[in-house]
C-alpha cells in the first residue's frame, strides 16, 4: 500500500498512460480505473515496489502489490482515509480533518530540522519551466526539485479524481515518515493547471550538502479492469465491511508503531 511504499514517495506517482485491449478485459462506465505504480530508487540493485490503486465510486483502494493483505481506502464522499489489515481482520479510520490537522502540526515541526525538510515545508522553487510540446514539467531548487512527464489527454474527471488522491497521499506520507506534503501539493497543482495526469515523476532531493537522491514513479492509467481487478475490488470492499474497527489504532494498521 502507498503508505509502506515510498515512504520515500513523496515523489510523485509516475505515470504510463495506456488502455487495456485484452479480450479479457471488462469495461466501467464513468472514471472508475486502475493506476499501477512503480517507483524506483537511484541505488544500485533495489528491487522497484509496485503498487495499484483501484478507484471505483468515491472511493480509492490502494495497495503495496507485494504485500495484498493490506490496504488503504481514500473515501472521499466521507471524507475520510481507511487502514485494512487481512491478517488481524481489522480496520481503522482517520478523519480528512484529523489529517489535515496533524500534517500542518509536522510540517511546523519540519520547519526546524533540515534545510531538505524546510524546503518541503515552505516551497519556494527557483524555477518553474513547462514546455507544451514534450508536455514535461520542472520545478527546481537546490533542494528538491522535481521533472514530470505529463500525458495531457485523459479525461477530464479522471485527471480531477487522481489529483484529489495524490493530495491526501501526499498528506498521508507526511506521518508515515515522508516529506511535508506541500512540496507535492505544490508539484500537484502545476500538473492540475496543465489539466493532465504524470507519465512519469522523477524528484531529486539534497540529503547531504554533496549527495543526491532521485527517486522516479512510472503510473500506468488502465481505463479497462481485467477479471482479476475485479475480483480485488469485491475484496477489498469486503474487508471494508467484514472487519472488525479499531478507533484510534490508523498509524498501527499502517505500519507505523
Amino acid at each position: 500500500m502507498r503508505l509502506l511504499r515510498n515512504l520515500p514517495h513523496d515523489v510523485g506517482y509516475s505515470v504510463g498512460t495506456c488502455v487495456c485491449l485484452a479480450a479479457m478485459c471488462v469495461g466501467l462506465d464513468g472514471a472508475e480505473f486502475v493506476v499501477k505504480t512503480t517507483v524506483s530508487h537511484g541505488s544500485e540493485g533495489e528491487t522497484p515496489a509496485h503498487y495499484t490503486t483501484l478507484f471505483a465510486g468515491d472511493r480509492a483502494f490502494d495497495y503495496f502489490s507485494q504485500s495484498p493483505g493490506r490496504a488503504t481506502v481514500f473515501d472521499f464522499q466521507e471524507a475520510c482515509t481507511w487502514q485494512l489489515d487481512q491478517e488481524r481482520r481489522e480496520r481503522s479510520r482517520m478523519d480528512f480533518s484529523a489529517l489535515q490537522l496533524v500534517c500542518e502540526q509536522a510540517s511546523r515541526r519540519a520547519e526546524a530540522l533540515s534545510p531538505l525538510l524546510q524546503f518541503a515545508a515552505r516551497p519556494e522553487f527557483t524555477n518553474r519551466d513547462w514546455d507544451p510540446q514534450s508536455h514535461i514539467l520542472r520545478l527546481e531548487h537546490r533542494q528538491l526539485d522535481y521533472e514530470a512527464q505529463l500525458d495531457v489527454g485523459m479525461p477530464a474527471d479522471i485527471v480531477a479524481r487522481y489529483r484529489e488522491f495524490a493530495d491526501w497521499s501526499a498528506r498521508l506520507n507526511t506521518l508515515l515518515p515522508g516529506l511535508p506534503a506541500a512540496a507535492r501539493l505544490e508539484l500537484n497543482r502545476e500538473i492540475a493547471m496543465r489539466e493532465g495526469v504524470p507519465r512519469t515523476i522523477r524528484s531529486r532531493r539534497q540529503v547531504h550538502d554533496d549527495r543526491f537522491e532521485t527517486v522516479t514513479s512510472e503510473h500506468e492509467f488502465l481505463t479497462r479492469w481485467s477479471p482479476g481487478e475485479q475480483s480485488r475490488l469485491q475484496e477489498l470492499q469486503a474487508w471494508m465491511t467484514e472487519f472488525q474497527e479499531r478507533p484510534g489504532q490508523y498509524l498501527e494498521l499502517a505500519g507505523r508503531p
